[in-house]
């Protein structure tokens, strides 16, 4: 019997995902106009590094409840942090920005503290939250897994993020109550796992293009439909200077830009770094050199008005092509109309509109500072498995075009998974 979850839009590509035990269908949405994501610092040695996407940008939100009698609340799905955490009621109330609701521990039965005060993120812009550790009911498509810790913020510093809580889904030693020291909890995963749920931590990943309002995240399997060729194995990176695999960094090893007019290496043939794969980036945020190149080349300027980097919505047609791994790497080719979403006002949510009436679109390529981020701008375009107990990344070549599906179990003591999939 298959025993895997499948976090999953209801209709994907015209077609129902295929009869399996322990399926629970949950739609996953893309939204737009919110404001800026922050990332936390790495391990190494506690800094935080800024990684701040302060343009027009997408989330990719998931409803759950939680508690009992369950409350429902709307996160952030985000592969680049590791806690769930959610707006407490005072916050959410005093909070002009806060969207998806917000969660009050009191009015739960099965809520158990855990660490008061022991939460509180700081971000590398000094934005941040802090609050209380619990324990509760986490309630996925009507499936409740049991004991899950979360967060509740009942502090936000210098809040201007437009966007829900967030539902970090990262590995267990970057949540953020081991800046003091303390042992990392088990995260959603291992519970999932201890519960019977799925038979170990992992789930893949597919965004769709940027036209699709949906998309599609599996725990406990993936699809061979949703992408093209093989998926080939990567090995999740540690931190250069720490040693410790605290986040998805893969190995990124070229990046190619392909018109009608051929290729051109836009990297080194000794280039080599840790990238981090993070939905909760809504774009690619990429070195100074690249970024630069790419800035003149697909035609970005500054608008004051908005204080947004634009682009062209006629973009033209071309890919940028991320290797990864080496020579006989996997390429992922972005295509260009993925880098130039419609842009919206990040004050007001209101459409960017040009002179002519039309509206006008954002680069969805950013300046790194500090850690290369490869966000949803990147993320649309590839297929991505995460494995947790083994630290692999599954990758390949999104299908925008699917038409059918087939999941694969995910199990465990196997060869590694994908390497002949496709």
């Amino acid at each position: 019997m298959a025993l895997w979850i499948l976090l999953a839009i209801m209709l994907v590509c015209g077609e129902q995902f295929a009869e399996a035990a322990k399926v629970v269908p949950v739609s996953m949405r893309r939204t737009k106009a919110r404001s800026a994501t922050h990332k936390r610092g790495g391990l190494s040695p506690r800094r935080l590094i800024p990684l701040t996407n302060a343009v027009s940008m997408t989330l990719y939100e998931i409803d759950i409840t939680i508690g009992t009698p369950a409350q429902p609340i709307t996160l952030d799905i985000d592969t680049g942090s590791s806690d769930i955490w959610m707006y407490s009621n005072p916050v959410y109330l005093d909070c002009k920005t806060c969207l998806g609701g917000s969660f009050d521990p009191d009015a739960s039965s099965t809520s158990t503290m855990i660490k008061q005060d022991g939460f509180s993120i700081v971000y590398g812009d000094s934005t941040g939250a802090s609050g209380d550790y619990f324990s509760d009911i986490f309630g996925l498509g009507g499936t409740a897994i049991e004991n899950v810790t979360v967060a509740v913020a009942t502090n936000l510093s210098f809040w201007p993020v437009i966007a829900p809580s967030i539902m970090g889904i990262g590995l267990d030693v970057n949540e953020a109550i081991t800046d003091d020291g303390s042992t990392p909890y088990p995260g959603l995963l291992s519970h999932m796992v201890d519960q019977g749920l799925i038979n170990t931590r992992t789930y893949s990943l597919w965004l769709d293009d940027l036209d699709a309002a949906t998309g599609t995240i599996l725990f406990g399997g993936y699809d061979t439909n949703r992408y093209i060729g093989n998926l080939t194995i990567l090995e999740i990176q540690p931190d250069p200077l720490s040693g410790i695999y605290w986040a998805f960094l893969v190995p990124w090893t070229s990046l190619t830009l392909t018109t009608s007019s051929g290729p051109t290496l836009l990297t080194s043939d000794t280039f080599n770094a840790p990238a981090l794969l993070d939905s909760g980036t809504s774009f690619t945020l990429l070195p100074s050199d690249v970024y630069n190149e790419l800035a003149i080349y697909l035609g970005a300027y500054p608008n004051e008005t908005v204080q947004q980097i634009l682009v062209p919505c006629d973009i033209g047609e071309g890919s940028l092509d991320f290797g990864f791994g080496g020579s006989s790497a996997p390429i992922v080719s972005v295509p260009f109309a993925e880098l130039a979403p419609l842009a919206f006002d990040l004050k007001t949510g209101d459409p960017v509109f040009l002179e002519d009436g039309t509206q006008a679109c954002s680069f969805g390529i950013g300046e790194a500072e500090g850690v290369i981020a490869l966000g949803d701008s990147f993320l649309r375009s590839a297929y991505v498995v995460y494995d947790l107990d083994s630290k692999l990344i599954g990758l390949a070549q999104s299908d925008f075009d699917c038409t059918s599906s087939n999941v694969v179990e995910i199990q465990t003591g196997l060869e590694p998974f994908g390497l002949t999939a496709g």
